[in-house]
């Protein structure tokens, strides 16, 4: 009977380390979430993004981006309750919009990166087939499939080389969100980028001029192999 006084303070106590421990692992939750959401931006900000299917980074940006906001407002909630009662009306309004919406947009905003950056790669490829092959012409009258083994990957699958102009017709991949990715195609004559998804019905060509004696060259694993066609 002597211990009645004393369980309201245990009580008390031990709701105040349930609250701690809460409060921790919140923070920590957040500030794991904000670590991987970082990381795979300064990822897609490098020069070089990963070449990787993004299905499953996207899965997780999304997931961490939600985790991320939704434990933020519960701690919002938890100290603006204790500070102004009022002050959690207008979040509890808004809460789940943000909650469903702002992940998806922060997820799909990282990707529209991650392929600017693959896009920026696809540009620096083609500017140094078209340098190695203006090099070339300047010593030697045709392109030589020697002239071509620097190339390397990994967004390089096919390029055709008119030997005596240098004109060329460029195929790549870009990875994205599916196992396919995209099939990107560029020619010198247009200097035009096309997009599609990959092995789908292309509605457009590049303009590429073959009537002549060209090189087609396709990348595999050990690396660019050439075959010469006189027309």
């Amino acid at each position: 009977m002597t211990d009645a006084p004393h369980e309201p303070r245990s009580d008390a106590a031990k709701l105040m380390m349930v609250q701690r421990t809460s409060l921790f692992i919140d923070v920590l939750l957040i500030c794991g979430c904000a670590y991987v959401l970082a990381g795979d931006v300064v990822q897609a900000l490098s020069d070089k993004p990963e070449f990787a299917l993004r299905g499953w980074a996207f899965l997780l940006n999304l997931t961490a981006a939600f985790a991320l906001l939704q434990r933020s407002m519960v701690l919002l909630r938890r100290f603006s309750r204790a500070a102004v009662p009022a002050a959690t009306q207008g979040v509890n309004k808004w809460s789940v919009a943000l909650v469903v919406v702002l992940p998806l947009l922060v997820a799909s905003a990282i990707e529209l990166v991650v392929h600017g950056g693959h896009r920026a790669q696809l540009t620096t490829l083609a500017a140094t087939i078209s340098a190695l092959t203006a090099n070339v012409l300047t010593s030697n009258p045709q392109v030589r499939e020697t002239d071509l083994l620097t190339l390397r990957g990994p967004y390089l699958q096919e390029l055709k080389v008119r030997v005596d102009s240098g004109a060329f017709l460029l195929k790549a991949r870009v990875p994205a969100l599916d196992s396919d990715g995209w099939a990107a195609r560029y020619s010198s004559t247009e200097r035009v980028w096309y997009y599609d998804p990959y092995e789908s019905v292309t509605h457009a060509s590049p303009l590429f001029d073959a009537g002549g004696p060209t090189l087609v060259c396709a990348f595999a694993e050990q690396g660019l192999s050439c075959e010469r066609y006189d027309k």
